[in-house]
C-alpha cells in the first residue's frame, strides 16, 4: 500500500518536472475513480456468482482503500497546486491598504492574475 502511494507521488513529481503535471493528475484521478466503482460492482458480481459460505469471505476492501488513497493523493495535489498558483495574488492583495481606495472597479489585476 505504501509502496503504491509512493509510486504515484513519484511519477506526479516526475510529471511535473515535465510541465504536464495537471492533466496526469486529473487522468489518474479519473482512473482511479473508475477503478474503485467498477472494483465495488466487482465485488458485488462475485458474491452473487459464489456459493454463500465463499461470498462471505470475498472482500476487496483492500484494494477499493488503494484507489480511494491515490484519489485522496490526486485531490491534494491539485489543491496544492492551485494554492500555489494563486499565492503570489493573494500576497500581492494583503500588502494593499484597501482603506485607501475611492471606488470599486469591475475587475482587478489580482482577480485576473488568479484566473488566468
Amino acid at each position: 500500500k505504501q509502496w503504491y502511494q509512493r509510486r504515484v507521488r513519484g511519477s506526479l513529481l516526475k510529471e511535473r518536472e515535465k510541465g504536464s503535471d495537471v492533466i496526469v493528475i486529473i487522468m489518474v484521478l479519473c482512473t482511479a475513480e473508475y477503478c474503485l466503482e467498477t472494483t465495488q460492482q466487482l465485488e458485488d458480481k462475485i458474491k452473487e456468482k459464489a456459493q454463500e459460505v465463499y461470498a462471505e469471505q470475498i472482500s476487496f476492501t483492500a484494494e477499493m482503500e488503494l484507489f480511494s488513497n491515490t484519489i485522496t493523493t490526486c485531490l491534494q495535489e491539485l489543491v496544492g497546486q492551485l494554492d500555489s498558483q494563486c499565492e503570489p495574488a493573494f500576497a500581492a492583495m494583503l500588502k494593499v491598504n484597501w482603506s485607501t481606495l475611492d471606488s470599486v472597479g469591475d475587475q482587478s489585476a489580482y482577480t485576473t492574475a488568479i484566473t488566468s
